[in-house]
């Protein structure tokens, strides 16, 4: 059996009960959060990382032949939605009981992941981008909003709306490389 046989059968594999459990949960519904540290300014800060429950990554979706979909050394489609569609509603609702549970006095980083890119609007609709950050520049306390996406998915105007809700606070958007290499992409 070649490589690639072996690669693929790995691929088409049956989940092991912990990601079938993982998957069942996050279908309901539960949301995700979680403190971690960060740097803001040079100083060690806490922030709140948030995994805002969406359709997933846009490279998953449209490579959704094989299971698990998109690049295969990314287990993040674990905390999405699988594809499936979520209304605006669900999407932000989720987020507000999630981002609500915090006191930002003690967490001036707020990190607003999807799983994916938070700037594809197939992901999160855009609306719905401009509605997050505007709960998040009424926190006085919040200083600086760290998202993830692919690059295809920036551009001025997006940023000039964003620019222009968050004010002075400080936008990092996040461009990852998983592998100049399709091959180790797509099946390694």
């Amino acid at each position: 059996m070649t490589l690639r046989h072996k690669l693929l059968n790995f691929l088409t594999r049956q989940r092991v009960p912990g990601e079938i459990e993982q998957l069942r949960n996050y279908k309901k519904g539960i949301k995700f959060s979680d403190i971690r540290f960060g740097n803001l300014n040079g100083r060690p800060v806490k922030r709140v990382c948030f995994i805002i429950k969406s359709r997933g990554c846009g490279w998953m979706a449209k490579n959704s032949t094989i299971e698990p979909a998109g690049c295969t050394i990314c287990s993040y489609s674990l905390k999405t939605a699988m594809g499936g569609e979520q209304s605006e509603s669900e999407i932000l609702d989720s987020f507000l009981e999630e981002f609500h549970r915090y006191d930002y006095e003690y967490y001036p980083i707020v990190c607003l992941y999807n799983s994916g890119s938070f700037l594809n609007d197939n992901e999160i609709p855009g609306a719905v981008q401009l509605k997050i950050m505007e709960q998040v520049a009424l926190n006085k306390h919040i200083k600086q909003i760290i998202i993830e996406s692919r690059a295809e998915y920036i551009n001025e105007e997006k940023l000039t709306k964003i620019k222009k809700i968050l004010g002075d606070k400080e936008l990092i958007i996040g461009i990852g490389l998983e592998s100049e290499d399709d091959f180790i992409r797509e099946v390694c």
